[in-house]
């Protein structure tokens, strides 16, 4: 189903020095906050557009961005709001959010992994190709090729640690 979607500012608690904008909202949730903070609190709407969503979906979506992962009381009020506001039975909401919370563990499981993974290739790609420009760079001030460089290198004497002057080995 098609809803349409909006942007506009919900004037917390009645005052209009306290906006709070609203992007992107569909029409529900729309209705929705004008049930919760009252018709009036609900200002500046104007369309931008629609969304394609499963209906049920969308009321879950609702209850879930609306409720308290922490508070049961508290969701189990804002599905109860939701089922009387819009005439529908919610009853299964409990399990969706569990299986929605579950997708997002595998999922950012999934995506830390990855990212550890590529962030050690990939840093170890980032140092290897700022080795290589530093060598180039080098190779090109002395008018080198970098084969050339690598042959002076490979017969340059190792370097000696310094050594203190005559004079204050002295004293």
């Amino acid at each position: 189903m098609q809803l349409d979607t909006f942007n506009a500012t919900l004037n917390h608690a009645g005052n209009l020095l306290h906006g709070i904008p609203l992007v992107g909202v569909s029409v529900r949730e729309l209705r929705y906050l004008r049930d919760l903070h009252g018709e009036g609190n609900i200002a500046d709407v104007k369309k931008v557009g629609a969304i394609e969503v499963d209906e049920r979906e969308h009321y879950f979506n609702i209850a879930r961005k609306y409720g308290s992962h922490e508070d049961a009381t508290r969701q189990e009020m804002v599905v109860k709001r939701i089922e009387k506001l819009f005439g529908v039975e919610l009853g299964d909401f409990h399990q969706w959010l569990d299986a929605e919370m579950e997708k997002v563990d595998v999922r950012a499981a999934g995506l830390k992994a990855e990212s550890a993974a590529v962030g050690q290739a990939g840093a170890a790609n980032l140092a290897e190709r700022i080795r290589a420009e530093e060598r180039e760079k080098l190779a090109k001030s002395l008018g080198l090729s970098i084969e050339d460089m690598d042959a002076l290198a490979a017969k340059a004497p190792e370097p000696q640690a310094p050594q203190a002057p005559a004079a204050v080995a002295a004293a």
